[in-house]
């Protein structure tokens, strides 16, 4: 029997010891099995997110090992490598898509740090900065080649460079031109990269094709890896980023001091060298480069895979098994509480069990459980920290394992030191915050929220609720909870509606304005954020504080005056005119199904069928009925009367529409759109205006007399209805949103343009008075 260590060996090693550990001649091999690198945008962002964040705690902490970890590599040695290859060649079972975002990176970082060198902005600050600048320049330069390419002796004093990564059969890696081949995207995309270094240019061009299918992707996340970087000092990028900026002030600190290779060989001086690091910081043409020497430092030394390499593929499949289908990691709550406990058997006489600690932890601990998949409690434990972080402090935290279990540990320990008070109130408003998520941010809770609110309130508070949940814009629950308390239905609520509203009113009339997202998760972090003192903080500080320095309910003025602030920033106006017709030209549609929705039953609430406006509403002089009461919980999750969107004009040139539709978005924008159950909506969709319109009219008469004469008028149209098609008119409610469709003739361009502004208009004036 074989030993254990001799079937498989497992260490953990930074980027560079994991390309050089043997001589520099480490080369990687994608089996034919794997499928091409074609790695999505989301884990991309995620994976460089994650080494930002990982230099932001070097920097923010005196832990000098927050290192980054990025899992495990499973290689298996290859005993049927390249003839002329002299390396260590790894076949790849898992990793292929880590192991080549992290060269593209590299390779990005190495071009930028090109350029920098040879704009040359560092002579300006004197000969000696510069000679350490340029001797750090090529430390980077060193360490980041080595994790692309690799270099194999070819005779003394010659070496021949090969491509880290390469697939199996594709791929030859050899010790000279004539003796290597490389057809895969990635060999070469590395292989021209080697050539790129070699020569003086200062842009790289990988000279892949994105219409060829198996380059896309490379290319893709090449050109979205190079963006991210070029904007190293742009503020707004990372606003939009789950990670922070690098202050280049930090750079003084005595852990970033570390990262900086070659600071001490060139001062050996201490005054010498704060007097070199203050010309740096003093120098705002400089600030690019100092951070992507601190950055590509941290990336080569402190990013760390686990690499486990097996002797056949059999054991690295085994092992690969493993980890994919046994265990699950501790979650942060979970790695908080050992801390919890230990505090309270310390400090209460009682000890944790009975304590009000433990209290408020069983209750964030129960509302996880009643999440029956690992992966919706691991996601739900995850937003809850982001928003928990952002509600106490202001503090973007992003989604990795790592960081939050650090945040939720240290921001204990901080609140510990202030007493027992201090460290329950800790938990206690962690147990509130999750237990606000539960009932304000599920379906399930949100029906229940007549438990928080008087009876003649909850409908307002569900269907806005709701709203937000369809939209998912969930860093708006921080904001909310601020105004919000356990006890709120005893002690008003008003606080809490009028901030709610205003939530809304923001969301409805940023995304109607501009389409997108368009930044607005960093506008709602920035309401909670720390004012700016000094060179800290960006917001509007309406963070409770971890000491609960802020913990009194602000004013919800305060709130309402912070988003109409930002929406002005954003749309450069908030006059009634503007945002109509920005509505007009957007494709709401599009962008949004349930913002459309959200405006339709607004513009219709409270309103009656124009008569100016054909297809439109008017509200001047109306009485309220039941009715005409249409932005309701009901109408938006209980009842399916309207639960669907249907284009009037079908999204797709079909029968005889006019085409002159479809020469821009205008089918997507509010006005071509109805609200209808699903049934009716499928079984109209692509049928004619003349068909359509006989639908409308039999879905709002009265009298089951008038609906059947409105079936024999389809029919006399030559638009016969089928007999299900008509059981479903027989059978459905009547749909009073349909009325204003009545009197519609013809269905062009202009009855839209004038629906959509009508539709606009009403909306806004619904939504724009809770700005205040």
């Amino acid at each position: 029997m074989e030993n254990v260590e001799d079937l498989f060996k497992a260490e953990a090693s930074n980027l560079v010891d994991l390309h050089v550990r043997t001589g520099a001649n480490v080369g990687f091999t994608i089996p034919n099995y794997q499928r091409h690198y074609n790695w999505p945008t989301d884990n991309v962002n995620r994976l460089y997110s994650d080494i930002i964040n990982g230099l932001h705690r070097l920097t923010t902490t005196t832990d000098t090992s927050a290192y980054t970890f990025l899992g495990t590599l499973i290689l298996v040695r290859d005993s049927s490598r390249e003839s002329t290859f002299r390396g260590e060649s790894l076949l790849v079972v898992d990793g292929q898509q880590r192991l080549t975002t992290l060269a593209l990176i590299a390779c990005a970082f190495y071009e930028l740090l090109r350029s920098e060198h040879i704009q040359d902005r560092v002579s300006a600050v004197g000969g000696s900065i510069r000679a350490w600048i340029d001797d750090e320049i090529r430390s980077r330069h060193d360490a980041l080649y080595a994790c692309t390419v690799g270099s194999q002796t070819v005779s003394p004093g010659s070496t021949s460079p090969f491509p880290r990564l390469i697939r199996r059969r594709d791929d030859a890696r050899g010790d000279n031109p004539a003796e290597s081949e490389y057809k895969s995207p990635i060999a070469r995309f590395l292989s021209s990269f080697a050539q790129y270094c070699a020569a003086d240019s200062q842009k790289f061009d990988p000279s892949l094709d994105s219409s060829v299918p198996i380059e896309r992707g490379l290319l893709s996340n090449w050109n979205l890896i190079r963006a991210s970087i070029a904007r190293l000092d742009d503020p707004k990028w990372y606003e939009d980023q789950e990670c922070h900026s690098f202050p280049v002030e930090e750079i003084s600190r005595r852990q970033c001091r570390r990262l900086m290779d070659r600071l001490h060989a060139h001062y050996p001086d201490q005054n010498e060298e704060n007097r070199a690091i203050s010309q740096l910081i003093k120098n705002p043409d400089l600030h690019c480069l100092v951070r992507a020497l601190a950055i590509t430092s941290y990336f080569c030394s402190h990013v760390v895979l686990t690499r486990v390499t097996a002797q056949d593929e059999s054991a690295a499949f085994d092992i690969f098994d493993a980890l994919n289908t046994t265990g699950e990691p501790l979650t942060p709550i979970e790695t908080l509480k050992p801390r919890v406990v230990d505090f309270e058997d310390r400090n209460n006489p009682s000890g944790y069990h009975g304590s009000e600690a433990e209290l408020h932890f069983s209750s964030v601990e129960d509302g996880l459980a009643q999440l029956s998949r690992a992966s919706e409690r691991d996601r739900e434990t995850k937003d809850l920290i982001v928003g928990f972080a952002l509600l106490m402090e202001g503090y973007k935290l992003s989604r990795k394992l790592t960081d939050q279990r650090s945040y939720l540990g240290t921001r204990f320990d901080r609140a510990a030191k202030h007493g027992t008070a201090s460290a329950v109130g800790y938990v206690q408003d962690l147990a509130d915050f999750a237990n606000f998520r539960r009932y304000y941010w599920s379906p399930s809770g949100i029906e229940l929220l007549a438990r928080f609110h008087s009876a003649h309130k909850v409908d307002e508070a569900q269907i806005l609720m709701s709203f937000l949940l369809d939209m998912r814009t969930s860093l708006v629950l921080p904001i909310l909870a601020r105004f919000w308390h356990p006890d709120i239905k005893q002690f008003g609520d008003a606080a809490f509606l009028t901030v709610l509203r205003a939530v809304v009113a923001f969301v409805v009339l940023r995304r109607a304005a501009t389409g997108g997202t368009a930044n607005i998760d960093a506008d709602l972090r920035k309401i909670m954020s720390p004012p700016p003192t000094g060179q800290n903080g960006t917001g509007f500080g309406l963070c409770k504080g971890l000491s609960n320095s802020n913990a009194q309910t602000p004013s919800p003025d305060i709130a309402r005056s912070a988003l109409l602030h930002l929406l002005k920033s954003e749309l450069k106006h908030c006059d009634k005119e503007r945002w109509v017709e920005s509505v007009v030209n957007r494709a709401t549609y599009a962008h949004s199904r349930d913002l459309a929705r959200f405006i339709i039953l607004s513009a219709a609430h409270n309103s009656v069928p124009s008569t100016s406006c054909s297809g439109g509403w008017q509200r001047e002089g109306i009485i309220s009925s039941p009715e005409n009461e249409f932005l309701t919980y009901r109408h938006w999750a209980v009842r399916d009367h309207y639960k669907t969107v249907e284009h009037v004009a079908p999204q797709e040139p079909a029968g005889n529409w006019v085409l002159d539709l479809y020469q821009d978005d205008i089918v997507h924008t509010v006005g071509n759109l109805v609200l209808l159950p699903e049934a009716q909506n499928n079984a109209i969709s692509n049928a004619p205006w003349a068909k359509k319109k006989q639908f409308y009219l039999a879905l709002t008469e009265v009298r089951s007399d008038d609906q059947d004469f409105r079936i024999q008028q389809a029919k006399a149209l030559g638009a016969d209805f089928s007999a299900s098609t008509q059981e479903l008119l027989k059978s459905g409610d009547r749909l009073p949103l349909l009325d204003p469709l009545r009197d519609v003739e013809s269905w062009n361009r202009e009855t839209i343009a004038n629906r959509t502004r009508n539709i606009a208009g009403l909306c806004w004036d619904v939504v724009r008075p809770w700005l205040g």
